[in-house]
């Protein structure tokens, strides 16, 4: 692409040199372009494998992030399944010594009244 007609001598044929020489200049400038065109596209193209790549890498670790906030969430709530059993067990066991306390109290004042009986009876 680089050959060019010698455009002097007779007329005609300097002009048919020059036409020629005008045609392989669009075609150089053509072919400049699509080199220079595919040159972008292949830039283009590395970078979007490169950013495809990275949002890979984000993705996988967005998941192990997800997951493990996932897992920590179940621990999370069976501690607190935990906590609320371990509540209700004490509230049930709450109840029992208030109603023994009460049975236990009755016991007292019925000896208390007993005791004064027999203190009186004596």
């Amino acid at each position: 692409m680089f050959y060019r007609l010698p455009t002097d001598g007779q007329k005609e044929i300097a002009e048919v040199a020059d036409g020629y020489n005008h045609f392989i200049k669009k075609l150089e400038d053509l072919f400049n372009n699509i080199s220079q065109s595919s040159n972008k596209l292949r830039s283009v193209a590395e970078t979007l494998r490169k950013d495809a790549e990275d949002t890979q890498i984000n993705v996988i670790e967005s998941t192990d992030n997800t997951t493990q906030i996932s897992r920590t969430l179940d621990q999370v709530s069976s501690n607190v399944l935990v906590a609320a059993k371990n509540a209700s067990d004490a509230a049930t066991v709450s109840n029992e010594i208030s109603k023994s306390s009460e049975t236990i109290a009755h016991v007292i004042r019925g000896t208390q009244n007993d005791i004064s009986q027999l203190a009186k009876n004596s």
